[in-house]
Parts: structure tokens; sequence; C-alpha cells
């Protein structure tokens, strides 16, 4: 088994360097998700006509097989989901998603960077999944 022990990933709005903790066998399949705290001040209709679409653009040269939006079915500012959207990014393996993160050019992360403070005024959390199991 192939493990990837540390991959950097630029966090948007923080203009940081987080790093993110990914072990996956090689040619697995993985999921990555981003999700978006819950404000009041987040524009779902910009991010899933303009963000999303420039994202999955993007991304499509380095693998993305697919992608899901998912936005929280709660009322903004009630106690209720901590994430108001979460994207789903589908990788046919973690070569991959290291791939996306080390040869995109930094001024199209720069772009998605600005492009995030038009949507929302909180930086996402990132994290990568692989299947447990499934039915």
């Amino acid at each position: 088994m192939r493990l990837y022990p540390l991959l950097l990933l630029l966090v948007s709005n923080s203009s940081s360097i987080r790093p993110v903790i990914a072990a996956a066998a090689a040619g697995a399949p993985v999921t990555m998700l981003i999700a978006y705290p819950a404000t009041p001040v987040f524009n779902s209709t910009y991010y899933l006509a303009n963000h999303v679409p420039a994202v999955a653009a993007a991304w499509a040269p380095y693998g993305l097989t697919g992608y899901r939006a998912l936005q929280s079915q709660t009322a903004a500012g009630s106690a209720g989901d901590p994430y108001v959207m979460v994207f789903e990014a589908e990788w046919p393996d973690m070569d991959a998603v290291n791939d996306m993160l080390t040869q995109t050019p930094a001024e199209e992360k720069q772009r998605f960077e600005e492009d995030e403070k038009r949507f929302t005024d909180k930086a996402p959390v990132v994290w990568f999944m692989g299947v447990g199991a499934q039915g």
C-alpha cells in the first residue's frame, strides 16, 4: 500500500497553508470534501452559478471524475447544520489529488481565493475521505 503522509493545501480566505493528512491505498477512489461554515452572508446563488463550474472546469484536467454541491436545508442562523454548503469532489486516487494540489498554477489558486470572497466570509474546512463501507 502506498501512503501519502502529508499533502499541503492552500486554504482559501486565509492566505496560509494548512497541512492535510491523507493516507490512502494507491489507486483507491478519494472524495475531497470542502465544507463552508454556516454564515448568514453565504451567497449560494453566486457559489452554485459561478464558483462551482469554474472549479470543476479547472480541476477536470487533473482527473476530477465528478462533483456535487450539497446545500444545507436548515434555515440560516438556526441551530442546525454546521455547514451551509459541502462540495464533494470525486477523484480516481490520491495521485490525481496530489497532481491537482501541486500542479495548479499559483495564479489560478489566487483567482479562486479572491473569488471565494464573493460568496463567503469564512474559510472552508477541507478533508479527504476514502470508502470504508457502502451498500
